[in-house]
């Protein structure tokens, strides 16, 4: 470096460069692709369950439908009692 006045030549720049790819970055890749199998996998199952658990849910009677049955329900019984009630 006493040549080029305390600068780093290409040739040095490069040689730090490929020490830490060999040294960091390929290990790195290795981590990189089993978290992206592991990711493809996780989602992959997610999508299944949620459309497995859709289909399930699809059966069900929806919320608004038993509450809008419970409120007849009650009107009617509420009408009925009264009606005794009063005579």
């Amino acid at each position: 470096m006493e040549e080029t006045n305390g600068k780093a030549t290409i040739r040095e720049v490069r040689d730090l460069i490929d020490k830490l790819d060999d040294e960091k970055i390929s290990p790195m890749r290795i981590d990189i692709a089993a978290m992206k199998t592991l990711l493809t996998e996780m989602s992959k199952n997610y999508r299944d369950y949620c459309d497995s658990n859709n289909k399930d849910h699809k059966s069900f009677i929806s919320i608004k439908a038993f509450s809008g049955w419970l409120a007849i329900l009650v009107s009617v019984v509420g009408i009925i009692t009264t009606i005794l009630f009063l005579r």
